[in-house]
């Protein structure tokens, strides 16, 4: 009827703006792989520092799964996710101008940390919005989007790196961070 139509229409928008969150870490994994041969010439960086280059990204997310999860269920999945986006988006223009490998992998763990507050608020986000029966329809749409962004990762690494350089890989995160948080504007922590 006429009053679900507002009800569809907001899950189909908390849909769209977990997914864009949900793409962003995955593209940036895969992305920043095919950039590490440029960083580490701009940078001098060790054959040892490139590993920790994903290294240190991927520790902390991993890290930060449980705390974020425990933390959202009293602060608000929503907000959670929305500092996760700030998060990740802040990291992103620093690590575009970090100076060095110090600041780069410091910026990268950081980043590791916004990344794994989108990835467990996409799920539990998506969960919360939409009905058992079209529950399954949705997360495999958000598990879409991360696949997504790991398949073009490489891809879109590979033209930035040689159109506008390494540090490109990571201001690409910014207008899609950007627009998913205008995007959720409006929405409220699903109860």
């Amino acid at each position: 009827g006429a009053g679900t139509a507002p009800l569809h229409a907001r899950r189909r928008r908390m849909l769209a703006v977990t997914c864009a969150g949900s793409f962003l870490g995955p593209v940036d994994i895969t992305g920043v792989a095919v950039a590490l041969p440029a960083m580490g010439r701009d940078l001098d960086l060790s054959f040892a520092a490139g590993i920790w280059v994903s290294a240190a990204y991927l520790l902390t997310y991993t890290v930060a799964l449980v705390p974020v999860g425990r933390t959202a269920d009293q602060w608000g999945r929503l907000r959670m996710w929305r500092l996760g986006v700030a998060v990740f988006a802040t990291s992103s223009l620093l690590l575009a101008i970090a100076p060095n490998s110090t600041v780069l992998l410091a910026l990268r763990g950081i980043q590791g940390v916004g990344a794994a507050i989108l990835a467990s608020m996409a799920t539990a986000l998506v969960s919360a919005v939409f009905p058992p029966g079209e529950r399954g329809g949705a997360i495999g749409l958000n598990v879409t989007a991360i696949y997504l962004g790991l398949a073009t990762g490489p891809l879109i690494g590979g033209l930035l790196v040689n159109g506008l350089g390494w540090r490109w890989v990571f201001l690409v995160n910014l207008p899609v961070a950007a627009a998913a948080l205008l995007a959720s504007r409006g929405l409220h922590d699903p109860s």
